[in-house]
């Protein structure tokens, strides 16, 4: 053994241990020093059992601790998320990085410039000017010398000639609660609704771009889904635990202010429904679908009353949509059909429909993409390989289901074959325009635009998304509006991107 480090606790202190109940230690690139967490952060030397450590310190103690591969800083982590930059040789904070989010790891770059942090399943590249400064300041002390690491490193254990005095900078990294549910309009002047999963509900309104908080759920609890009516008058939603709600949502009498009161609201979710997946206001706003993983319903609004139950069979998948001509009636999607029912839910016709050809596996329907072409559908279908989701799309031609005279012998609804250049080009599918051109983004995140309705394999670029912030669970969410502006949400807010998509064409 060449040493030990024995740490006394002061007089009514508890022994030193950390947060987390585990200590930790990393050697300084010198080899001379331990810079560790053992209650306190502390600096130790072996070989002359010099010991120093952070004075003043206060909140929670970190959980994670690296040295930078130059030797002047070491970093360390909690679990409430806050980042603190330390100079060894003073052994003082000179950056401090607060945030809400849970940090796995942390460590520096091989040049000493930046740290790295691990945050679920995404990490973050922060550059702060604390270390700039230092490598600067390094840099002029020594120009002209070589082995600028030796001489750093032998120079630790003299503090006075090697440390370097920044004031403290604070940062707080914007993380706001992940969108999980968006509810615009079909024009981009009516409000957008979006919520969150720490159950929060906002309204945006385009007219004076101005926010207004909706509802803020118990205890946290994520919203899944959200629907408008027609008149854009009621807000419904359904929370993680299968509640369902209605809001009516109206202007304040000088038309500056939205005001949202609670129309109907289930004190008891029933557990034959299952988990909600889709909801969908009849025309007059009185009714309301609710499909879930069991069976879907239809309430009466404002009385919360059903008037009408569907069974699911177990792993089918299916979506719903209004019918474009009938008030009284819905169009139902399933992989293996096109269905119209009343909004009694008793089906009046089906025609078969192979969503999905030459797939290997079974797929469900993810969702049914903003379509304002009155002749098309557009499908997003997922399937799972080795526990992955793979997302794919078909775009079903509706002209057979909308007719008003059904045929007696009715032919398979086939989903329209796409040149092979779009199909390949179309990583993600956003809607089809009015025009019968289907907006989508390619792998680079380009907007893009092709004709889908005739054989044209023409596809045109518009604009890219950035890639630091567009997420797959974002682009999930995105929308595609009448005019062509898109809805994108992006770190716990929705990016709105107007364009002259509509009016290129």
């Amino acid at each position: 053994m060449v040493s030990r480090l024995k740490l006394k606790p002061k007089p009514g202190q508890r022994a030193a241990n950390s947060h987390t109940g585990t200590n930790k230690v990393v050697w300084h690139p010198s080899g001379t020093h331990i810079i560790g967490i053992y209650g306190q952060i502390f600096k130790w030397s072996p070989i002359d059992d010099t010991y120093d450590e952070v004075k003043g310190e206060t909140g929670v103690i970190p959980h994670e601790i690296q040295c930078s591969p130059n030797g002047l800083v070491f970093i360390t982590s909690d679990v409430e998320g806050t980042i603190k930059i330390y100079d060894v040789g003073q052994m003082n904070a000179i950056y401090k990085l607060t945030s809400e989010d849970t940090i796995n790891r942390i460590c520096f770059s091989p040049d000493s410039l930046r740290f790295y942090d691990l945050r679920g399943s995404y990490c973050n590249v922060w550059e702060p000017n604390c270390l700039l400064r230092l490598a600067d300041t390094i840099s002029e002390r020594f120009n002209g010398t070589d082995g600028i690491n030796e001489s750093l490193w032998s120079d630790t254990e003299d503090t006075p000639s090697t440390s370097i005095s920044f004031p403290i900078s604070e940062s707080h990294a914007n993380s706001k609660p992940k969108i999980t549910a968006v509810a615009a309009g079909r024009n981009p002047d009516q409000p957008l609704a979006y919520a969150n999963i720490a159950g929060i509900i906002e309204l945006f309104d385009p007219t004076n771009n101005s926010r207004h908080t909706v509802t803020e759920a118990l205890f946290g609890m994520a919203v899944e889904s959200l629907a408008w009516s027609q008149s854009h008058d009621r807000l419904a939603y359904s929370l993680l635990n299968g509640a369902i709600i209605v809001k009516t949502i109206s202007r304040t009498a000088r038309q500056r202010q939205l005001s949202a009161e609670t129309l109907c609201s289930e004190k008891k979710p029933p557990v034959e429904r299952g988990r909600v997946q889709q909801l969908l206001f009849d025309s007059t706003g009185k009714l309301l679908l609710i499909y879930g993983t069991k069976s879907s319903q239809v309430l009466t609004i404002p009385d919360g009353h059903v008037i009408a139950v569907l069974e699911m069979p177990k792993g089918e998948s299916a979506r719903w949509k209004q019918h474009p001509s009938r008030p009284d009636a819905l169009i139902r999607i399933d992989l293996d059909a096109i269905s119209v029912f009343t909004w009694q839910l008793q089906k009046e016709r089906s025609i078969p429909l192979d969503a999905a050809p030459g797939s290997k596996e079974s797929p469900i329907i993810e969702s049914l993409l903003q379509s304002h072409h009155p002749r098309m559908l557009l499908l997003r279908t997922m399937t799972l390989e080795l526990n992955r989701p793979r997302y794919s799309f078909s775009i079903v031609p509706t002209s057979s289901i909308y007719s008003a005279e059904p045929n007696e012998h009715p032919v398979s609804i086939k989903p329209i074959s796409l040149p092979k250049a779009i199909a390949e080009a179309a990583s993600y599918p956003l809607g089809i325009l009015s025009d019968g051109r289907m907006v989508f983004l390619d792998s680079s995140l380009w907007v893009c635009t092709a004709q889908v309705a005739d054989a044209s394999d023409t596809i045109i670029r518009h604009f890219f998304l950035p890639h630091d912030w567009v997420t797959t669970s974002g682009i999930m969410l995105s929308q595609l509006l009448q005019d062509g502006t898109i809805l994108c949400p992006c770190k716990g807010e929705v990016a709105i991107f107007q364009n002259d998509m509509v009016s290129e064409w």
